[in-house]
């Protein structure tokens, strides 16, 4: 078992997470924060960029940093948390202001919101909850884990924003 999760979201993730979807936080997550450190012979060395949360800190923060109208990893969360916010809403979780709301945050924010922030979970929570992500879904063979309902007392956070 790892000692901490790692995951790297972009800031507007949490926001909405904590303040429209009820506190509840899913996040795809890595033993490492950065796997390309891992030994060479290690599952964990065979983890992909797009999965690794390093690698995902520098896409949002250079994505950010040079405000990328047309970065894929920003435009791919927008879409995401709009998709979201329009499923959560017909399951009756939240109310079509609020996804109302989910839609227009999402799109009239400024880049500072798409900024990154690293989860930090430690392996203290219940291990029932920290799913292997199957093979088939993964980015590569390295190993990735989904932890689909995280509060905000389940982790730290560590946002760079300067």
């Amino acid at each position: 078992m790892a000692r901490i999760y790692y995951s790297t979201v972009p800031y507007m993730k949490f926001y909405l997470q904590r303040n429209y979807f009820n506190d509840i936080h899913y996040v795809w997550a890595s033993e490492s924060f950065d796997n390309s450190q891992a030994g060479a012979h290690t599952p964990a060395s065979l983890v992909a960029p797009s999965s690794n949360p390093v690698d995902v800190f520098k896409d949002l923060q250079i994505a950010v940093t040079k405000r990328d109208r047309h970065s894929y990893k920003i435009n791919e969360q927008k879409l995401s948390l709009k998709k979201i916010a329009v499923d959560k809403c017909a399951a009756g979780e939240i109310t079509p202001q609020q996804r109302d709301d989910v839609i227009f945050t999402v799109d009239s924010a400024d880049f500072e919101m798409w900024r990154p922030i690293i989860y930090l979970i430690p392996n203290t929570i219940d291990p029932a909850r920290v799913h292997t992500v199957p093979m088939a879904q993964r980015a590569s063979l390295g190993p990735e884990f989904i932890i689909k309902d995280l509060t905000s007392s389940d982790f730290d956070i560590i946002d760079m924003r300067g």
